[in-house]
């Protein structure tokens, strides 16, 4: 049997969430392969404008609001994805739709882009490694192998 994209896509939208809760690395890193690496003079000088707003206190805020929009649908799309999971765990998947839950609700009330990055770990710890060991554990009972 092959691992297809949808089998992996729980996994990989865990990957893409974890990257929005590094948020100092985000607004620091924003926009900055189109306009350091490829000198892009078309698109670059509007990433360049979008990045000072980023950064700016003035307009930060509004930024955050459109931040945590993203991590939020991320993460109702991942815990309707563990759903799938409880034929194998269901205490396991229990776990990761409570505590989902929970650092949605965080997300939410967060004030600022700090907040948000002081829920890595706990995003890591118990949503995204549960889900990756449900992820292998299917493909173990469906009998996939893995270099």
């Amino acid at each position: 049997m092959t691992v297809t994209i949808n089998d992996i896509l729980p996994v990989s939208l865990c990957l893409a969430t974890e990257e929005f809760f590094d948020a100092r690395r985000f607004k620091t890193g924003f926009g900055d392969n189109i306009n350091i690496r490829e000198k892009d003079m078309k698109v670059g000088p509007r990433m360049t404008k979008l990045k000072r707003e980023l950064n700016s206190m003035m307009t930060e805020q509004e930024f955050l609001k459109g931040y945590k929009v993203a991590i939020l649908g991320n993460m109702d799309r991942i815990l309707a994805l563990a759903a799938r999971y409880t034929n194998v765990d269901l205490r396991e998947v229990e776990g990761v739709l409570d505590n989902g839950k929970a650092i949605m609700d965080k997300v939410i009330f967060a004030e600022n882009f700090n907040d948000i990055a002081k829920l890595e770990p706990e995003f890591k710890a118990k949503v995204m490694l549960p889900v990756y060991s449900l992820f292998i554990k299917v493909m173990r009972s469906n009998k996939v192998s893995f270099l």
